[in-house]
This record gives C-alpha cells, sequence and structure tokens, in this order.
C-alpha cells in the first residue's frame, strides 16, 4: 500500500496521458465526435451542400482540438485525412529517430568509442536530418504558410 500512495502523482499522470492518447486514438483511427463548439466554417454557397468542402468560409476561431467536424462526411475527407496521418507519422517519427541516434552517441562515450562517433553518429544524423529533416520542415512550411493544394479533390 506504501508502494500505490509514493506512486500516487505516477499513476495520476498515466491516467492522464491515457485519456490523451485515447482521444487521439479516436480522433485519428475512429469516428471523432465534436467536443467542443462546432465547425469554424459555415456554408456559404450551394456547393457545399453537396458533400463538398468547396464553399466553406471560415466565420469561427479554429477547431481546437483534432480535425475540424467540417471534413467528416466530405468527398475529399478520405484524401484529406490519410495525407494529414502520413505527415503527422513523419513528424513524430524523426524526431523518435533523432532521439536513438543521440542516444547511440551517448552510449560510444560512454564506452569511449570515438571510431562509433565519427563512423556511426555523423554520418547517421547527417544522413538523417539532411532527407527526413528537410521533409519536416517542409510539412511544417506547408501547414504554416496556409497551401492549399491538397484540400480540394477534382
Amino acid at each position: 500500500m506504501e508502494m500505490t500512495f509514493g506512486g500516487r502523482c505516477v499513476i495520476l499522470l498515466m491516467a492522464l496521458f491515457s485519456i490523451y492518447t485515447g482521444l487521439i486514438y479516436n480522433e485519428s483511427f475512429s469516428v471523432p465526435f465534436e467536443l467542443f463548439s462546432p465547425s469554424a466554417y459555415v456554408c456559404h454557397d450551394a456547393a457545399c451542400s453537396e458533400g463538398t468542402t468547396i464553399g466553406l468560409i471560415k466565420a469561427r476561431d479554429t477547431y481546437p482540438f483534432g480535425v475540424d467536424p467540417a471534413w467528416h462526411g466530405s468527398r475529399s475527407e478520405l484524401p484529406f485525412l490519410n495525407s494529414l496521418k502520413m505527415k503527422m507519422s513523419i513528424l513524430l517519427g524523426v524526431p523518435q529517430m533523432n532521439l536513438g541516434i543521440i542516444l547511440s552517441f551517448f552510449n560510444a562515450l560512454y564506452f569511449r568509442n570515438p571510431v562509433n562517433v565519427w563512423f556511426q553518429f555523423i554520418p547517421q544524423m547527417i544522413f538523417l536530418n539532411g532527407l527526413f529533416g528537410y521533409l519536416s520542415v517542409l510539412i511544417i512550411v506547408k501547414w504554416v504558410t496556409g497551401s492549399q493544394v491538397d484540400l480540394h479533390v477534382p
């Protein structure tokens, strides 16, 4: 019982993170639901009533969590969500791979192995961040600049 009482903060954090992970999982891979206000977009044109996102105008603040409900049920929902999931997996995977390479660097320092630092750590960091780091920067720049290339399916 003493161990449980001593770890109450860890148990609380585990519960909160599991709730957060469940919400993210539901938003990404299941049927999402509106937790907050309605969509930030309203139908201004008759074309948007046909299951498309064309003709929607922004009327409220950006939806605070997950994908805006305006995408659900539209014709471009599947291509948009697939593109979003692919980009998010890249943005989450590249830092995780960087962390693994950085841990190998500290492992090489601990065992005093300069060969692993010069011929393993440095080339891996250059290759990973030269290709996938640049790709991650491009994804973020595209999101920040508001490119609308993949928002509409012809």
